[in-house]
């Protein structure tokens, strides 16, 4: 339930007294949970309890105090206004939360009783991704590539030469200023590069970010 308080000047001046009632309908009812939501696809996941009156910014005050996690886990709580999201979790677990009745909100709402809810915090999306466009290769003083990969078992890649007359059209059409997607890939492999090397690594870990470098020079 949600209280919704009109201007208090024009609840005064059409209906004298109603603004107390009001205010007393808000304190019978209280603080209350309105949903829950979880950001699994980050590298730290966080749980975000939204409610529906901001929460109390007074000082001291340990919002710890009123939850209760299964399984138990040690969090970090950070309240901005009607928002309380909480940072420590594993992905790929089931959670329990409990918000105890007292949980402090501005002007003197409380969270009126306990109220639980479940949520489960998924594994991240399979990604990878090249550092900056992932184009260029100098000719000497590196080795590789970095790959970041998340939740990839094997990576799969081409690597190809680009000659000195379609680098420069490219640097004047400013195509390698650009992020290398499908089509530029395709035009590369077709008609601007030669392959120079193919192949696979292994990649594996779960859920977190992995920086491999692909070194081919050797199989070339």
């Amino acid at each position: 339930v949600r209280v919704v308080v009109a201007d208090t000047s024009t609840v005064a001046a059409r209906a004298p007294g109603l603004e107390p009632r009001i205010e007393a309908l808000r304190q019978r009812i209280g603080l209350t949970l309105k949903s829950v939501e979880v950001l699994s696809n980050e590298a730290l996941p966080r749980v975000c309890l939204h409610f529906s009156d901001p929460l109390s910014r007074r000082e001291g005050v340990r919002f710890t105090d009123f939850l209760r996690l299964e399984p138990a886990t040690q969090t970090a709580p950070e309240a901005r206004d009607e928002t309380l999201c909480l940072t420590g979790l594993n992905h790929g677990t089931s959670y329990r939360i409990t918000v105890r009745q007292g949980l402090p909100g501005e002007n003197g709402l409380t969270v009126k009783k306990d109220e639980t809810q479940s949520f489960h915090v998924t594994d991240r999306n399979p990604s990878v991704a090249f550092r900056g466009t992932g184009f260029i290769l100098p000719r000497v003083g590196s080795e590789g590539v970095p790959v970041t990969t998340v939740n990839l078992e094997r990576v799969a890649l081409k690597v190809y030469r680009v000659n000195d007359r379609n680098l420069a059209a490219g640097l004047r059409d400013s195509h390698f200023a650009e992020p290398l997607n499908g089509y530029s890939a395709d035009e590369i492999a077709d008609n601007n590069g030669e392959r120079v090397w193919e192949g696979e690594m292994a990649v594996n870990e779960r859920n977190h970010e992995i920086t491999t470098a692909l070194s081919f020079r050797s199989g070339r």
